[in-house]
């Protein structure tokens, strides 16, 4: 029979097992965020992207209420880079990094 040293020494090396295990094995249980929701409780809109593939280049289209605001030119040769609409006027910038700083509007003010 074991003592009980042994069997509290069991049960703390399980718990710890189940702890560090736990999180690997939940992860894909955990139902997904709920979308966004403005001011008035409706949820965020989904941004619609449109693939064009050209001779040279593949270029996705990423529009918010039918408005092209951003395009990610990706060249055969050489790396991707991104063309912003950054004040809403149709003059796209371009932009190498697409980092953290991605500025993209997503909301209107007004529209007629």
């Amino acid at each position: 029979m074991r003592t009980p040293y042994a069997m509290r020494l069991a049960v703390c090396q399980i718990a710890l097992i189940a702890a560090v295990i736990a999180p690997f094995t939940l992860a894909d249980d955990v139902p997904p965020p709920l979308p966004a929701e403005d001011s008035e409780g409706v949820a965020a809109e989904e941004p619609e992207v449109r693939i064009v593939e050209k001779g040279d280049a593949t270029v996705a289209e990423y529009r918010i209420h039918g408005k092209l605001y951003m395009m990610k030119v990706m060249p055969r040769i050489g790396p991707a880079y991104y063309l912003i609409d950054r004040e809403g006027n149709g003059r796209f910038e371009r932009d190498d990094t697409g980092g953290p700083d991605l500025a993209v509007p997503r909301w209107v003010l007004f529209s007629w």
